[in-house]
């Protein structure tokens, strides 16, 4: 697929591109009048940790995430964010690759407190039980 050269222009009001783009559609899913949602990639930055947004809370001093130590205490911690996308927060500061972050129940947590880190389940997995200890 590729943009058309002379196919792109700005509606300045609501941020949408109107484009023009050339596809073979072998599979004849796309018609003409049909309006796509396209996702554009614009930069790629490596380095920069990402936390869930849900992670990085408004405070007095700034943007601040709850970083869990390796003793499972808890410190806030400002941070600065280079952009949000989605459900994702791009940190530039404030927090080192590979660092575990709060990202439910900041409002009961208090600085040196002790948290219970819950990993998230592999899609598709149950409740520790196996496929066959299940009763048909």
């Amino acid at each position: 697929m590729s943009i058309g050269d002379s196919g792109i222009s700005h509606v300045s009001t609501t941020g949408t591109l109107n484009a023009k783009v050339l596809s073979r559609n072998e599979d004849e899913a796309l018609w003409p009048g049909l309006a796509v949602e396209v996702a554009l990639t614009v930069e790629v930055v490596r380095g920069v940790p990402s936390v869930p947004v849900s992670s990085v809370l408004p405070a007095q001093q700034g943007m601040i995430a709850w970083v869990i130590g390796p003793d499972s205490k808890v410190q806030p911690r400002v941070v600065t964010l280079a952009r949000v996308v989605g459900q994702v927060a791009y940190v530039t500061e404030g927090l080192k690759d590979g660092e575990r972050v709060v990202a439910d129940g900041q409002g009961r947590i208090a600085p040196n407190m002790t948290v219970n880190v819950q990993e998230p389940k592999p899609p598709g997995a149950r409740d520790g039980k196996k496929s066959e200890d299940r009763k048909s």
